[in-house]
């Protein structure tokens, strides 16, 4: 019906659409000419959601395929950055159609609204009320709820829309993980040798090499989203070795795959992916290193020597004779967990939590519980309206908003902090459960690695704000969200999931 209407809508010959039709292209031609790129990626993002309004699914992979690999051409021009909005538009539109979708009476079943699907509409109302109620500005009101929350409705259709209810597509969308993932090696090793020898010619230091290695996730030039591209690669060969567990694949396929994944992580220097990689081995073989049986301590040994293995790798990268490998291990400690601070910050990713604990006595009881409004804590940085908050001129190269439970704790207090972490949580509890009724091998890969990716985005959160400051974390922060809403909805009744 849906779809009879798009048609209608678009396919008339009337000779109002006919005058419709001339003043778009009038439109778009003057909006290229003026170079005015925001209003036209506004305009073309709504336009194509009008067209895909009656084809979700189609909607859906637009909207894969631009937020994993539109970094790299957004790059190299950097005119076209607000592009990210016509995206977000064309989030917007699934989420109105997936809202038509739960709305409008059927003779069909009505889909359900999960009770996790609460818990996330609640944690957006607390982070629009404290913004509304400490005053903070349209603009970066605006701003901010995009960044917060621009891929929610991708979480919202795949849980509610029946297009997205079958097995097949959810095969689709981990080749499609998959296809993204081999991309990552050959552009990274263009960064890493082509650009790196352009910054270093240009008297760049070596950090600026390593941050440049950011895939098709890059924010620019100069990267920008080394972090997110590490988790993304791991998540993916962590799902390998899910299916290789489970039966899906050969031990052979997904070993190969998970250290051709692991080269772009010894370009980009993360050493954080020493402790994801810890994460995801003990969350995929949690039960057997439990009851030590022999898999869990091959799994184990396995481990032990990859983490082995890229320790030996950055040694021989990232150490010179003027800085040993002793010395580069303290320092790595010390401006994470010590006292020096995280880059141009004062403070680190575990000072960062005691200096708000130490500041809360100075803020009344709302501020404390609700936060002071979704902007507070942005340091300004680069990107469209960047304005510092309040927080962060109180507190002016502190670097308040360095994790996003940093950030969540100044711009949504604690009620919001504990909404956030009960989302992951519960939904990392529900695929336990779920798991229990499950006799699909495919289905338990499936969950099994949703609970690895899960368990990064938790560790994630104390180690950057990637989940509002980078459209690739928080578009997967949602598709992980919105598979196991998808899949444990149907756990239980195997036969109408296939």
């Amino acid at each position: 019906m849906i779809y009879n209407i798009q048609k209608r809508l678009f396919f008339n010959q009337s000779p109002l659409h006919y005058a419709a039709a001339f003043i778009l292209a009038i439109s778009l031609a003057y909006l290229i000419a003026t170079g005015n790129y925001m209003i036209l990626f506004l305009f073309a993002g709504t336009l194509i959601g009008l067209l895909l309004f009656g084809r979700p699914v189609y909607c859906f992979w637009v909207l894969f395929f631009s937020v994993f690999l539109m970094g790299g051409i957004i790059s190299h021009f950097p005119e076209i950055t607000t592009l990210r909005w016509g995206i977000v538009l064309l989030s917007l539109m699934l989420g109105v159609r997936t809202l038509v979708e739960y709305s409008v009476p059927t003779n069909l079943n009505k889909p359900k609204f999960d009770r996790l699907l609460t818990l996330m509409v609640i944690f957006m109302i607390i982070g629009l009320t404290s913004s509304l109620v400490n005053g903070i500005s349209l603009s970066n009101l605006t701003v901010s709820l995009k960044n917060y929350f621009q891929f929610v409705p991708v979480a919202f259709a795949l849980a509610i829309l029946p297009h997205f209810k079958n097995q097949s597509m959810v095969k689709r969308i981990y080749i499609g993980l998959l296809v993204v993932a081999l991309i990552q090696l050959p552009v990274a090793m263009y960064q890493r040798f082509f650009l790196g020898s352009q910054f270093i010619a240009a008297g760049e230091s070596a950090v600026a090499v390593q941050d440049a290695v950011s895939g098709t996730f890059a924010m620019s030039l100069r990267g920008g989203s080394s972090k997110a591209l590490s988790l993304f690669l791991l998540f993916v060969a962590g799902s390998m070795i899910s299916f290789a567990k489970h039966r899906i694949i050969s031990w052979r396929k997904a070993i190969a795959a998970s250290l051709f994944f692991l080269m772009p992580i010894i370009f980009n220097e993360t050493k954080v992916s020493f402790i994801y990689i810890l994460v995801l081995f003990f969350v995929l073989y949690r039960f057997e290193l439990l009851k030590f049986r022999i898999k869990g301590i091959i799994a184990l040994s396995l481990c032990i020597s990859l983490l082995l293995g890229l320790g030996y790798a950055y040694k021989k990268v990232y150490t010179t004779p003027d800085r040993n490998f002793e010395q580069y291990i303290t320092r790595s400690l010390d401006c994470n967990f010590g006292q020096r601070g995280y880059g141009r910050y004062e403070l680190n990713r575990l000072s960062v939590l005691a200096f708000w604990f130490e500041e809360r006595k100075q803020h009344d009881l709302m501020g404390i519980l609700f936060g002071h409004g979704l902007d507070a804590a942005n340091e300004a940085e680069a990107g469209f309206f960047s304005e510092k908050g309040k927080m962060a001129q109180r507190y002016p190269s502190y670097g308040i908003g360095l994790t996003i439970v940093s950030r969540l704790l100044w711009e949504t207090g604690v009620i919001g902090v504990a909404c956030f972490f009960a989302i992951l949580v519960l939904s990392f509890k529900r695929i336990s459960n779920y798991m229990q009724y499950t006799k699909n091998s495919f289905h338990s890969s499936v969950l099994l690695s949703l609970q690895a990716g899960i368990a990064l985005c938790i560790l994630e959160s104390f180690v950057s704000s990637a989940f509002r400051a980078q459209e690739v974390y928080n578009f997967l922060f949602s598709l992980i969200l919105g598979l196991t809403l998808m899949m444990t909805q149907y756990n239980r009744n195997e036969s109408s999931y296939n």
